[in-house]
């Protein structure tokens, strides 16, 4: 695994080097033209910026996964990467490029900086779909034990197991017998926590992570010290479920780790920024898109069937409304879906097949590309949807989901959501749940951005596992039979991880 872990880290340095070599090198080879500096000179100062911004990058901490899991702080330390490196060129030119005759202008250097954001962000995404692709077939997972046999540990088994794109792989869970027993974990079971250092050597793992229980357990402090002596990598979870991690604020009182939650109270401004944005990325698609639906409208129209597909949905306060899609299954795909429900591969009130013979061969290219979703964008016009948000559901759903699910109505569903990039091709039920539940507690329109990018990483993880024959929905083992699993882990520790994280109280973000 350390080989591996080191390979990869390799793969991402030389991406990012090339990638802020290609912001560089065009942006100062534009002014040679003006006398001031020959093409060498240009090269020789391009060179210099990636280099310094590499080892800006390094001291951030980008090249550790505990820290780069977590997209919005990945694109901040990015961010402020490049505002760095800014800086530092800004002072080289003084003392460094100034005795050789070689000058910068600023707006080279602040062109420069922002095409090495862009850039970073753009490649760093596809890298992501890249390893969340090879994640979900079982490659780089980290194997790790569970502290804990309680209902919170099973709950983070669950989790875990419904996200493998996170590199982790749960080999055993460790607690009281009977309580592995009554939460469905006993096919897991390893032994008791106080036997943890013996059955971390003897099953090779890499990780433990902790489940609220086990902070209970006497001596877990020194037990902690003791696996991290030995390059365990240690996980915390504190048992909080829901919460979105910039909500929480990390202190201490007498130097014992606390957290503060903040309050989630989305502002006006905030609501009217979510409908700006959905406004004009709806414009813009349909707009630059127009060719190619005209095109798609032509080739569905072929079969003899109509263009849409038009579905009751429920909306936002229990409103129903007609969502809109491009046609991607045979006609009477509707009356057939009775006799396919025996092959229904979704838990609870939902349907999904990962092959579906409904579906004609024109929808198969839409539904990898996504377009068959594009319509919908006339709905988000409309103001029925938004491009984020929990998935809309249909009536018969509806009526099978309870109280605390029903809360899914008090926001617009969306095109696309935490459900659909995170666990989409989940068979789990409670994914879906804990996952919509999540964003209406927690939306920001920050979080809406994360989501998009996430939705074009989890796009090009689609087109990559088609390119390499493998299947475009990934199926997923269940790892328990635990109901309602709802946990917080962030996954600390991953395969860009040269040493093993400190104990800290941690939360996975969305």
């Amino acid at each position: 695994m350390t080989s591996d872990r080191r390979g990869l880290k390799a793969m991402l340095v030389a991406a990012d080097l090339a990638v802020m070599a290609a912001a560089w090198i065009p942006v100062l080879l534009l002014t040679i033209g003006d006398g001031d500096r020959r093409p060498a000179e240009s090269l020789f100062v391009a060179l210099s910026a990636a280099g310094l911004a590499l080892a800006i990058m390094r001291y951030e901490g980008l090249y550790l996964s505990r820290l780069c899991a977590v997209r919005s702080i990945e694109v901040r330390l990015i961010t402020r990467s490049s505002i760095y490196t800014a800086l530092g060129l800004v002072l080289a030119d003084r003392v460094v490029f100034a005795p050789l005759d070689t000058h910068l202008r600023l707006q080279e250097i602040a062109i420069g900086a922002v095409a090495m954001l862009v850039l970073l962000v753009a490649e760093r995404s596809v890298y992501r779909a890249v390893l969340r692709s090879t994640r979900q077939s079982g490659a780089h997972a980290r194997d790790v034990v569970v502290l804990g046999a309680g209902s919170h540990a099973a709950r983070l088994v669950s989790v875990i197991g419904d996200h493998p794109d996170y590199g982790m792989k749960v080999v055993g869970v460790l607690g009281e017998l009977d309580d592995a027993r009554s939460n469905g974990l006993d096919h897991l079971w390893l032994g008791t926590i106080d036997h943890t250092e013996r059955i971390t050597v003897e099953s090779g793992v890499t990780g433990v992570v902790l489940s609220a229980s086990a902070s209970e357990f006497p001596g877990i402090t020194a037990l902690v010290k003791r696996l991290q002596a030995r390059g365990l990598h240690v996980q915390v979870s504190n048992g909080l479920a829901g919460f979105d991690v910039q909500r929480i604020r990390q202190l201490h009182i007498a130097r014992e780790p606390m957290i503060y939650l903040e309050q989630s109270k989305p502002r006006r401004i905030d609501h009217l920024t979510k409908r700006l944005i959905d406004v004009s990325i709806s414009l813009t698609v349909l707009t630059v898109l127009s060719p190619v639906l005209l095109l798609i409208a032509a080739a569905i129209k072929s079969d003899g069937g109509p263009v849409f597909f038009k579905q009751e949905r429920v909306g936002r306060h229990g409103k129903h409304f007609k969502v809109f899609k491009f046609r991607t299954m045979v006609v009477d795909a509707e009356a057939r879906l009775a006799e396919l429900m025996k092959d229904n591969e979704r838990s609870g009130p939902l349907f999904k097949m990962d092959v579906d013979p409904r579906v004609t061969k024109v929808g198969r290219i839409l539904r990898l590309s996504s377009l068959d979703e594009v319509p919908q964008l006339f709905n988000v016009l409309s103001g029925k949807m938004s491009i984020v948000g929990p998935r809309p559901a249909l009536p018969k759903e509806v009526l099978e989901f309870d109280d605390d699910l029903r809360r899914r109505e008090l926001v617009k569903p969306g095109i696309t959501g935490l459900w659909q990039v995170e666990a989409r091709d989940s068979p789990s039920f409670d994914a879906y749940r804990r996952l919509d539940l999540f964003y209406v507690d927690n939306w920001t329109v920050p979080g809406d951005l994360d989501i998009m990018l996430d939705t074009f990483e989890h796009l090009l993880g689609r087109v990559v596992r088609a390119v390499k024959g493998e299947p475009t929905q990934v199926s997923h083992a269940p790892m328990s039979t635990v109901t309602d699993p709802i946990a917080d882990v962030t996954p600390i520790g991953g395969v860009l991880d040269e040493q093993p994280t400190s104990l800290a109280m941690v939360q996975r973000t969305a």
